[in-house]
This record gives C-alpha cells, structure tokens and sequence, in this order.
C-alpha cells in the first residue's frame, strides 16, 4: 500500500474514533467512576500498609511464576511426544514403502534411533505389504508378527532377527540371509525364496506350502513340524536339518539335486541314510510300503517347554536360544 494512502487510512480512523467519543461522552464518564469506586478501597488499603502490601504479592509472584514454569515444561513435553508419534508414524509408512530408496532410508533411521531391535523394536505387528525391502540390513531386528504379503526383500539381511508369527505369503526373498533367524509359525506359502542362506534358521511349525526354495541354504536348519507340503526343495542342502513331525510329502519335495546326510532327521525321527538314498523316502510316498509313514496330516510341534538342542554338522556345534513360552502362540 502507497504511504500517502496508508496516511490517510489512519487519519480516517482516528476521526472516527475521536466522533465515537464524541457521541458517548457521558458512558465514558460512567465507566470511569465505576472504576474509581472499584480501586479506591484497594488504593486506600496500599496507601496505609505499602510494605505489607508489597511482601504479601512475593509468594503470589512465586507462585504464579512457578505455575508458568511447569506449564511450559507440559505444554514443551506434550508437544515432544506428539512430535516423537509423529515421527514414528512417518517411518513406518516409508519402512511400508514399495520405493526402494524411502524404505532403506527408513529402516536405517530406525536402526539409529534403537527403535528396530528388541522390545523398542517398533516395526513389530505392524502392516509392511507390497514393501519394497530389497537389501534392507534387518539383521537383529524385531519383526514378530509383522505382515509382509508380497513385499520384496531379496538380498536382505535378516540373521538373528526374529519374525515369529510373521506373514510372508508371495514374499520374494531371493538371496535372503538367514541365518539363525526365528522364523517359528511363519507363513511363507508361495514365497520366492531361491538361493536363500536359512543356515540354522528356526522354523519351527512354518507354512511353507508352495514356497519355492530351489537352490536355498538349509543346512541345520530347525524344521520340525513345518508344512512343506507342495514345497520345491530341488538343489535345496537339507545336510544336518531336522524334519521331525513336518508335514510332508518327500515324493514331491524331493529331487535327486536336494541335499541329505547322515545327519538329516527325516518326518518319522529316522536319520537319513546316505547308503539308501531315495527307497527310504518312499515310507513317506509310497502306502504299498511296508514301513509307509503317513505324514501328510497337521502335526504341531508344542514349543513349552522346549529344552535346547544341539545342531549336527561336520563342522560346527551350535545351541539354539530357549524359546520361552510367549515365543509361539498357538
């Protein structure tokens, strides 16, 4: 606004207000005498006690400061957590990201911040489908229950990191690693998961049904009471895992690339029989055969108590954790 035009605005207004007064001369005055004969006995009670007047205002000074204070200090703390919420909330989203960039940079602030291991894990129970997680470094990081439905994360890190009760159905995880990762009551049905490294990993009562697990790393691995019915498991190292009570049909699982030794432990308890080869899983495929074990029916395997138990390989000699009882829930 021009300057000789803002000058004459406040003149405009100040005639105005000076015509207001003009007309209500008489309510000026009445307002005035009012407030005369308000502060008159106030004047007349610090006028015959001054000092004591001003020493009875310091505790309410005090008071009133001390008031301000902490109200500052609830209104800052409120605001730090509503800022701290938002925050999370902000990284969750980019973690669920199907670009590949926001979700790295997200799970690598998490890791910063020690909000992606243990109990301040918060990536825990929480929707990540169709994230794109490709490479993502996971390792140690607190995942139970997350739902990862058609996300990808091939060549992610997951070593030590625990997924129990995880939802991965259509996942691609090619070139995962996984080594002693808690993958107990994960549903991995018609996940991608060639070439996989699941190296001693848990899984435990894990759904694998249709999961494509050409070529993958399961040397040691803890199988008991897994699903692998319909799973593809050709040129899959089987050397040393333990199959206990897995619902299973070998006959389809197996191909003659698929890995055993003497210290793979077959669905009925059985080690595996170098010396044998394929006759001996025909107890698993063939009912003509006189020692046919059914084991295409559910089977659970009850983790509380589970005592610890020792991996079998040439060598190494691993123990696993204790799983304690809120590990799996039924």
């Amino acid at each position: 606004m021009p300057p000789d035009k803002l000058t004459s605005t406040f003149e405009e207004r100040l005639q105005e207000a000076a015509e207001l007064r003009q007309q209500n001369q008489w309510l000026y005055l009445i307002i005035g005498v009012c407030i005369g004969l308000l502060l008159y006995p106030l004047a007349v009670q610090v006028r015959a006690d001054l000092p004591a007047f001003l020493s009875s205002l310091v505790p309410e000074g005090l008071g009133l400061a001390f008031t301000v204070i902490i109200l500052q200090r609830y209104f800052d703390h409120r605001d730090a957590v509503k800022e701290r919420k938002a925050l999370l909330q902000r990284l969750i989203r980019r973690a669920g990201s199907p670009a590949n960039n926001l979700a790295l940079d997200a799970i690598a602030e998490l890791r910063t911040l020690t909000l992606l291991v243990g109990d301040k894990g918060i990536l825990q129970g929480v929707s990540l489908r169709e994230a794109d997680l490709s490479t993502a470094n996971l390792k140690d990081a607190n995942l139970r229950g997350v739902d990862l439905y058609q996300a990808k994360l091939e060549s992610a890190i997951l070593s030590d990191a625990d997924l129990t009760g995880a939802t991965l159905r259509y996942a691609k995880l090619n070139h995962v690693v996984c080594w002693h990762t808690i993958l107990v009551n994960v549903n991995l049905e018609n996940a991608e998961m060639l070439n996989a490294n699941m190296r001693y990993a848990n899984l435990i009562n894990a759904k694998l049904t249709g999961t494509k697990l050409n070529g993958a790393h399961l040397d040691s691995a803890d199988l008991r009471g897994a699903n692998i019915m319909g799973t593809d498991l050709s040129g899959a190292d089987l050397t040393g895992a333990d199959l206990t009570k897995s619902l299973v049909n070998l006959g389809h699982a197996w191909a003659p690339r698929t890995l055993m030794d003497a210290e793979t432990v077959l669905p009925d308890g059985r080690r595996y029989d170098p010396l044998l080869g394929h006759d001996q899983i025909k107890r698993y495929t063939d009912p003509q055969h006189p020692e046919y074990v059914d084991y295409s029916a559910p089977v659970q395997i009850s983790l509380m108590p589970l005592q610890p138990f020792t991996f079998h390989t040439p060598f190494l000699n691993l123990k696993t954790m204790n799983l304690d009882e809120d590990v799996v829930e039924d």
